[in-house]
C-alpha cells in the first residue's frame, strides 16, 4: 500500500454518509414531504448538494433532538386544568330564550324597501 492509497482509506474511513431525503425519513419514521418542508423552511439542518436535500448522520440526530419532548412531572399540580368557557353574547340570558333566525337575503331586503316605497303614506 503506497501513500496515496493511505490517504485515501483515511479519507473514505472520515467521509459522512450522507442519506436522500426519503432515505432519512425511513430512519426518522417520517414522510418525506415533511422531511423536504422542514428543510425548506429551515427548520432543520440539511446538506444541499446538487440540488438535492442531504442529511448525514449528525444531522439526522439533531432533528429528533429538536423535536425531542421531556415528559410532564409525574406530581400532579394542585390546581385542575379547566377547559376554557366560551363567552355568550352580550344580552342573551339564555340561549332557549331567543331562537336563532337566518338572516334575511339581500335580494328580499331591496325587494321590502320597494314595497315600503310605493305605499301610499297613510294620514
Amino acid at each position: 500500500m503506497n501513500e496515496r492509497d493511505a490517504e485515501g482509506a483515511i479519507f473514505a474511513a472520515s467521509f459522512q454518509l450522507l442519506y436522500t431525503a426519503d432515505e432519512a425519513a425511513l430512519v426518522l419514521r417520517v414522510k418525506p414531504r415533511w422531511l423536504k418542508r422542514q428543510a425548506a423552511a429551515r427548520k432543520v439542518p440539511f446538506t444541499m448538494l446538487a440540488g438535492s436535500y442531504r442529511f448525514s448522520a449528525r444531522h439526522l440526530e439533531e432533528i429528533m433532538r429538536i423535536h425531542e419532548r421531556a415528559p410532564e412531572s409525574e406530581v400532579p399540580s394542585e390546581v385542575p386544568r379547566q377547559r376554557p368557557r366560551r363567552h355568550r353574547a352580550v344580552g342573551a340570558a339564555n340561549a332557549s330564550d331567543a331562537p336563532l333566525r337566518s338572516r334575511p337575503a339581500a335580494r328580499r331586503l331591496a325587494r321590502g324597501r320597494e314595497v315600503m316605497n310605493t305605499l301610499p303614506e297613510q294620514p
